[in-house]
């Protein structure tokens, strides 16, 4: 899988937990399980497990977005210049509700390690990215735009290794009581950004250029990523978890 996606899929189920956890749809101990990244600068040591939970609510923070950006297409992140700095370096960042905070993962493959830095403000990444309807029908289109341009495209060995891993992968885990289109968003989107990701690569080792559509369509699937790993779960649904 390219790191791209592997870095997004891993961070965006820290988030789905992580939220899952702090709005009580699941407990901490539940959450820790599924979590084994480690976070910095939210105390005097680096934690896991249930200790990230309670050091984000000894915060305030009762939830994070997930921001996934490139050079030139900072969505999602808060700031000041130098958090937008090194969350575009890192291509990806988690954001507390209130702005206060941004954590973004060094690099390396999952598990990521996070460092916390004070932050400026909130962006709502669904808000700019528009509806979730919105985002699900634009990757429903991407993947009828993906499999008419595919097969013009003569796979090489590193291709069909890709496309092999693509096949086999499984989806990032959702929480207890996350509304069903937020997993369905996030699998779809995922594999519009991987497609996307294996078509590019392979039309550069090729020498072509690739289509328009698919170059257009790679930046819609990542936000849309970002705003499927962003939902949060449904309050309404809380029981006795926690």
């Amino acid at each position: 899988m390219p790191i791209d996606v592997r870095r997004a899929g891993s961070a965006g189920q820290t988030v789905w937990w992580v939220n899952a956890a702090l709005a009580q749809t699941c407990s901490p101990d539940e959450a820790a399980d599924k979590l084994s990244d480690r976070f910095h600068g939210l105390g005097e040591t680096p934690i896991t497990g249930a200790a990230i939970i309670g050091a984000m609510r000894a915060r305030g923070i009762d939830r994070l977005a997930l921001a996934l950006v490139e050079s030139g297409d900072p969505l999602g992140v808060p700031g000041p210049a130098p958090v937008t700095r090194e969350a575009v370096a890192a291509g990806l960042a988690a954001v507390s509700s209130d702005g206060t905070v941004t954590m973004i993962p060094a690099p390396g493959e999952p598990p990521l390690v996070w460092l916390a830095v004070p932050s400026s403000r909130r962006i709502d990444p669904l808000a700019q990215l528009g509806s979730v309807g919105e985002a699900q029908s634009l990757m429903r289109e991407g993947m009828l735009q993906i499999s008419t341009t595919m097969p013009d495209l003569e796979p090489d060995e590193l291709a069909l290794a890709e496309l092999t891993e693509y096949r086999s992968w499984l989806a990032p885990l959702p929480p207890p009581h996350l509304p069903p289109r937020a997993a369905q968003l996030a699998e779809a989107a995922l594999r519009v950004w991987w497609l996307t990701g294996v078509a590019r690569d392979l039309s550069e080792r090729q020498g072509l250029t690739l289509s328009q559509q698919l170059r257009e369509l790679r930046p819609l699937a990542r936000r849309a990523v970002a705003a499927a790993f962003s939902i949060p779960p449904e309050l309404s649904s809380v029981g006795d978890a926690g």
